[in-house]
């Protein structure tokens, strides 16, 4: 008879300790926060290489400006940044022409 008591109050213990673990899941699923969702992919910029024809002493001027804006600015010469940042400073004449 003992035995079974003890069966009894073992079976007691777990289905305790079963419901205190479905009371701590509960709980632990009830306090978290919702996943934020997957962040917009950032717009790719098109770049395009192309070539293009200029006088060889332009060349050397764009050259020599990128490299100094390079040793002033620090990261590596850029002649196409050099090109870029002028087209964009004067867009508004360039579109005017177009």
């Amino acid at each position: 008879m003992a035995k079974r008591e003890s069966l009894g109050a073992d079976i007691q213990r777990s289905k305790q300790s079963e419901a205190a673990q479905a009371q701590r899941v509960a709980t632990a699923l009830a306090s978290r926060s919702e996943p934020k969702p997957p962040a917009a992919p950032a717009k790719k910029k098109t770049v395009k290489t192309t070539a293009i024809n200029i006088d060889g002493e332009l060349y050397e001027l764009l050259r020599r400006v990128a490299f100094n804006r390079a040793m002033r600015d620090g990261g590596r010469p850029s002649v196409s940044a050099i090109l870029e940042a002028l087209v964009r400073e004067h867009r508004a004449e360039l579109e005017a022409d177009s």
